[in-house]
């Protein structure tokens, strides 16, 4: 026999790598992943206590578009989080509402400062949705953030 033979003899056959399926209700989030999913809220709905304003207050009908489409993407990304929250049997956190902003307010900032801000801000969203995807090891959380990444990448595009 050669060497190689010899070696082989020696060895223990493994098994191919097989993957092992969970039920993901069974795996509790980790501290970073409920870290980003409470910031990501508060960011959220902060958003669209802002953005309401931004949008009653817009008369361009292109700039208007781009606030509308921020405060849409905000709204049900805060929807989305919510119901993870929910799964997870998670309090969900006490956000920026009605509360806080007063819509019928005057307008504090030009359409066009509004429109920077937004863009501004979503690419800040961007990178903490980039962040929060790439901490998280649940399917289910990652699945979230890529969706919001997605959805962030559409905004900042039609801001342009």
């Amino acid at each position: 026999m050669n060497n190689m033979q010899e070696a082989k003899q020696g060895q223990v056959e493994q098994d191919p790598f097989i993957a092992v399926q969970h039920n993901i209700f069974n795996i509790k989030p980790t501290s970073s992943e409920i870290n980003h999913l409470w910031v990501t809220y508060m960011a959220e709905c902060m958003s669209v206590a802002m953005l309401k304003h931004m949008v009653s207050n817009s008369k361009d009908p292109d700039f208007h578009n781009v606030l509308q489409l921020a405060l849409d993407t905000s709204t049900q990304n805060i929807n989305a989080l919510e119901e993870i929250f929910n799964s997870i049997h998670h309090q969900i956190p006490d956000g920026f509402g009605e509360k806080d902003v007063d819509i019928n307010a005057p307008e504090l900032f030009s359409e066009e400062f509004s429109v920077r801000y937004t863009k501004l801000m979503q690419r800040y969203i961007l990178i903490n949705h980039t962040l929060a995807f790439s901490d998280s090891s649940r399917s289910d959380i990652k699945d979230l953030f890529s969706r919001f990444i997605e959805k962030s990448k559409q905004v900042i595009q039609k801001n342009r």
